[in-house]
């Protein structure tokens, strides 16, 4: 029997039950008797062909539409018998609609629901349907592991298993038939259950009882499987710190990928269980989509007020001066500026009218514009409250907030003479006559600006000096409870800033440090909106200026310590025979026999090169920093002096995103940071970069420095190369 034909016969039945009153059941009864006897020969045989007049003169064939629906239902049952794979494909198609409520744009599902029929729909159907997993984020090939994904990462593979399921349904689920033939209970059990419901209970009962079911699996393995689970379990509910439990579940984890696809899938979640963040992501997200939305709203206002708004630009008006000019913002009064706010506003005009011939239209390179001035804010209060949290400012005085948690102003603004920051005679005055007037907020920016002026000279990358349009569009303040400085100093925790001062487990093993993540994450959830919008298949080419929001991923933590562990690891390994970093590298795989084969190659720490080609944030590269730390110890560096190695000699990053590349070079200088106090003010040259393009270069010349022809030739293919160099956003980036 066809797919399409039984769930006709499901739907039926239930319009048989859903006919409780008389009034209808006619039409209803014809309707199923005309459509059954053309689709079943003899279906009518048994089943009344009267029925009774009841009060109020409509028909009551309510008791043929019951014996209807048992010859339906006992054509189900008669259908189940014959075909090994009917469950599964019932199961299926409730999935299948399952997944077509939670995708719908009207939606209410919440993230948990979302998150649990991902896990449900993995684990049941990855052994089945090809490429299952192909496309996704955070899915990893080689071993056929599904990480957890929130917010709209989530949402985009949820879209796409949507797709592959109704493709692989339509196609008559290829390759079923000849896995129901070897092992028909399997495909049955092993994912069902009793209830029919599309939600996997991940408990270790529910698995063990999945486990259970497996009865292509002899019980002697099944018994083996079920203790593994019960040692898990004691891992996960232990009272010890998270990398503890992961060091104890490694020689479980290797067992696991041993016994094939099936167990795997089976035991992914309670294992994920010893990994979950106490990072308070529900929080960090809510900030993060907000605090984009309410920058760009307010830089949008900002640049209102001085005439320059998506609709165009105003003009100056007759009245000004060369030391003062007007505009008509449409306001009661004139809009009026002066001094360097004349030559901050020029700049933005010309930013705007740059972008304009790349982007041939006013409006985009306006919007553009604004979205590159909140990133760069963003960034900045991202940076300057991780080095509060963690006492890494120069002066020691915290810019966004106080030492003293009652106290609402912060240190800077309170005690601004006890920093670093060097004032002149005006500043000075100004700076006293905005406290006696009370302008607390403007005397804050005043000094934020300065601040971010300063750390210019320990992070240049970063903190690029901002005397030009992007600080006239600066509007934040302390004082507005639904200000951006507010919500970040209440809503996302100190505790998800700080660096842990022990760097390392009781075992000695490294341990991933959580700075890193929050710095991706907020990243990560501020581009999440405009990610979803260009994610579109319905709308066409993504322009090169959204590659970077399109393509980037945030790799988990596991995930960057498996990969670092067996790359950069095992290379040391494998030509030091006397190293103990393996038994300090939580993730690192032996071979099934034990045995490291080793390499006949000398090498030191500082031959070492490690190359992240679309490096995001950083996460991967600073993993990488702490492996690279353990191998410089070994030969007897210094923490000090490794810190200092590692980021000019062994450190190597790029990225086509110039707000991604920023936060990955303040990382990696945050992680020279915590090794050696004094990492800041070294003056050490990094190895990272961002994409540029050559577009604005016609022809490659060498202004006289040289004049070999073979320079020359390289100068000129390095120009032709970088032409739109930022299309190479098809390489997946890792935050």
């Amino acid at each position: 029997m066809e797919e399409k034909v039984i769930e006709l016969i499901k739907k039926d039945i239930a319009r048989c039950e859903q006919q409780t009153v008389n009034e209808g059941s006619y039409q209803l009864y014809q309707a199923l008797m005309g459509k059954y006897n053309g689709l079943f020969p003899g279906f009518s045989d048994d089943i009344p062909k009267s029925g009774k007049v009841s009060t109020g003169g409509a028909f009551n064939y309510r008791p043929e539409l019951n014996a209807i629906k048992e010859v339906l239902e006992l054509k189900l049952i008669t259908e189940q018998s014959k075909d090994p794979l009917f469950e599964f494909k019932n199961m299926f198609s409730q999935d299948i609609d399952s997944l077509k409520r939670v995708i719908d744009i009207e939606s209410d599902v919440s993230e948990e629901e979302k998150k649990r029929l991902y896990w449900s729909v993995t684990a049941k159907y990855h052994p089945y349907v090809p490429k299952l997993g192909e496309g996704l984020y955070s899915y990893f090939a080689e071993q056929g592991f599904y990480d957890e994904v929130e917010g709209s990462s989530l949402d985009y593979n949820l879209q796409q298993i949507y797709n592959k399921l109704c493709a692989f349904k339509a196609l008559n689920y290829p390759g079923l038939d000849a896995v129901a033939m070897s092992s028909p209970n399997t495909v049955v059990n092993i994912t069902n259950n009793n209830e029919n419901k599309n939600t996997m209970n991940v408990t270790f009962d529910s698995v063990r009882k999945t486990i259970d079911s497996m009865t292509s699996l002899p019980e002697e393995d099944i018994e083996e499987i079920k203790n593994k689970i019960s040692a898990l379990e004691e891992i996960v509910n232990s009272k010890e710190s998270k990398s503890k439990k992961w060091s104890k579940a490694k020689d479980i984890i290797k067992w696991v990928a041993d016994k094939g696809v099936d167990v795997g899938i089976a035991l992914l979640p309670l294992i994920l269980k010893i990994g979950r963040s106490k990072m308070n992501k529900t929080a960090i997200r809510k900030f993060a989509e907000w605090a984009r939305e309410k920058l760009i709203e307010d830089i949008k206002y900002k640049a209102g007020t001085v005439g320059i708004t998506a609709n165009g630009i105003v003009e100056k008006l007759p009245q000004s001066t060369s030391d003062t000019y007007f505009y008509d913002v449409g306001t009661k009064d004139y809009t009026k500026i002066s001094g360097i706010e004349i030559k901050q506003r020029d700049a933005l005009v010309k930013a705007i009218q740059t972008k304009e011939r790349s982007y041939k239209s006013y409006q985009e390179a306006f919007e553009n514009v604004i979205e590159e001035v909140a990133y760069t804010w963003f960034n900045r209060l991202i940076a300057i409250r991780f080095m509060e949290v963690n006492d890494y400012l120069p002066s020691g005085v915290r810019v966004l907030s106080s030492e003293n948690k009652a106290k609402k102003e912060p240190d800077l603004v309170t005690t601004p003479f006890d920093t670093d920051l060097e004032f002149t005679s005006y500043e000075q005055d100004r700076i006293i006559q905005l406290k006696d007037d009370n302008k607390l907020d403007e005397l804050f920016r005043m000094l934020f600006i300065k601040q971010c002026n300063k750390l210019h000279d320990i992070l240049p990358e970063l903190f690029e000096k901002t005397d030009d349009y992007s600080e006239l569009l600066l509007t934040i303040s302390f004082t507005d409870p639904e200000g951006i400085i507010h919500h970040l100093i209440n809503d996302i925790e100190d505790v998800d800033f700080r660096i842990n001062d022990e760097m390392y487990t009781d075992d000695g093993k490294i341990k991933a440090d959580g700075q890193v993540e929050i710095i991706g994450w907020l990243y990560q959830y501020y581009i999440s909106k405009k990610h979803d919008e260009i994610v579109n298949i319905y709308k066409g080419t993504v322009k090169k200026a959204d590659i970077p929001a399109a393509t980037q991923l945030f790799t988990t933590d596991w995930v960057v310590r498996y990969m670092v562990d067996n790359s950069l690891g095992r290379y040391w390994i494998e030509r030091n025979p006397q190293s103990k970093l393996a038994e300090k590298l939580e993730f690192f795989v032996t071979p099934k026999n034990g045995e490291i084969q080793f390499v006949d190659e000398k090498i030191n720490p500082t031959d070492l090169t490690f190359f992240d080609p679309c490096m995001g944030s950083g996460h991967i590269l600073v993993y990488a920093f702490d492996v690279l730390m353990e191998i410089y110890r070994e030969v007897g560096y210094s923490d000090r002096d490794a810190a200092l190695s590692i980021v000019e000699n062994n450190l190597f990053g790029m990225d086509i995103d110039k707000r991604a590349y920023q936060l990955a070079y303040f990382a990696v200088m945050m992680k020279a940071r915590s090794y050696n106090r004094r990492a800041l003010t070294k003056g050490i040259s990094n190895k990272l970069a961002v994409v540029e393009e050559s577009n604005s270069i016609d022809k490659f010349a060498c202004n006289g420095l040289t004049t070999d022809s073979e320079q020359n030739k390289i100068g000129e293919y390095l120009v032709e190369a970088y032409k739109d160099a930022q299309e190479i956003g098809t390489l997946q980036t890792n935050l």
